[in-house]
């Protein structure tokens, strides 16, 4: 009998690490996250100073080059990381770079990087390069771009289940809060972002906004799967409220947005912008729980499509709830025809959008 209580509780240890479960009530869902297997390294050891002033960026870098797979990089919560250099996480190293015992900032302080010539991995505070990112990710970490850098976190390649991108705040980047580029692996995409943020609102170009593009962009090339935003709540972006999407070749990768709070400061705000370079199999937009209002300025459209490819992205709303009203539920700058009015029937109801590009009129119900 003692062997068997014995064995249920390896049972139940190892089952407790290999899964983490979330349940936050009342806006989003249920999140599955990856424990880590490892111990954790912190940056201090390694020389950071983590008072705001100090160049950590060498430090933490150190930190993450020492780690053995499987490894927590620690950042000491409530402190501010300035950093003049860019943080690398290599591919296949199973590093996650985590705040504990609450937030802790990262601040860039170098340069003003150019948001023309390094709207790449070159601009960014965090990167992310390589094929394997299993068990790598970046956790409860405020990144502040400072108006300075381009992106806070590039991600690129293969992207699973066990990729932890969990309560992370985006500040002030020239371009985008997160820009991730698949970059033609043909690999399946597996993304889960849980419970971030993006603020405070600033000035970009005259538009009240907290990115000066999007606060996620996603290039998705030559791929299928999903990426889920879970949770969170933000500001608008310049040109996109929340995400601009991407796609490149084909690509049938759906775009899942659950229990999200959103709110735009800018006139004719857009909470999703589509672009397609060319035709071929498109995925499925949807929208699910998510709440709207705006503070000041006015709605411009739920989903905005910016290009000419005749094959546009189903959208499908679920429980659709809004303080104040948009102008399209869908709009097309190219195919004006296309356009879907917003409705109020359209309020707290579920309905879909099938948009059949060049075919015939736009299709929308309740």
């Amino acid at each position: 009998m003692k062997g068997v209580v014995s064995l249920s509780c390896l049972l139940l240890g190892i089952i407790s690490n290999i899964l983490l479960v979330d349940i936050v009530l009342g806006e989003t869902a249920i999140s599955a996250l990856p424990r880590e297997r490892g111990g954790g390294v912190y940056v201090e050891n390694f020389g950071a100073k983590g008072d705001g002033v100090s160049d950590d960026s060498g430090a933490i870098q150190k930190a993450i080059n020492a780690s053995t797979n499987s490894t927590r990089v620690i950042l000491t919560g409530g402190r501010t990381y300035a950093i003049k250099n860019q943080i690398h996480i290599p591919s296949a190293r199973h590093v996650v770079l985590e705040g504990q015992g609450g937030a802790a900032i990262i601040k860039w302080i170098g340069p003003k990087l150019d948001p023309v010539k390094q709207d790449n991995a070159s601009g960014a505070m965090v990167v992310f390069l390589g094929l394997d990112h299993a068990w790598s990710g970046i956790r409860n970490v405020f990144l502040d771009a400072n108006s300075r850098a381009v992106h806070c976190v590039y991600l690129a390649g293969f992207v699973n289940t066990g990729f932890v991108y969990e309560r992370i705040n985006h500040a002030r980047p020239l371009l985008d809060g997160l820009k991730y580029d698949v970059a033609g692996t043909r690999g399946p995409v597996q993304f889960n972002i849980i419970n971030c943020t993006a603020f405070p609102v600033v000035a970009f170009n005259g538009k009240k906004a907290v990115a000066g593009r999007a606060v996620f962009h996603f290039v998705i090339n030559s791929s299928i799967g999903q990426v889920r935003i879970l949770g969170g709540s933000f500001d608008n972006g310049a040109m996109a409220g929340l995400v601009l999407w991407e796609t490149k070749r084909w690509a049938d990768t759906d775009l899942i947005i659950d229990g999200v709070h959103w709110e735009t400061w800018m006139d004719k705000g857009s909470f999703v912008v589509t672009r397609h370079e060319r035709a071929g199999p498109m995925g499925t937009i949807s929208l699910v729980r998510c709440k709207m209002h705006v503070s000041q300025g006015s709605f411009g459209a739920l989903v905005r499509n910016l290009s000419q490819a005749d094959i546009r992205m189903g959208i499908e709303v679920q429980n659709f709830r809004s303080r104040d009203a948009f102008l399209f539920l869908f709009e097309d700058v190219y195919h004006p025809k296309h356009n879907v009015l917003y409705r109020l029937k359209y309020l707290r109801r579920s309905f879909w959008i099938n948009v059949t590009g060049g075919l015939g009129p736009v299709g929308g119900g309740v």
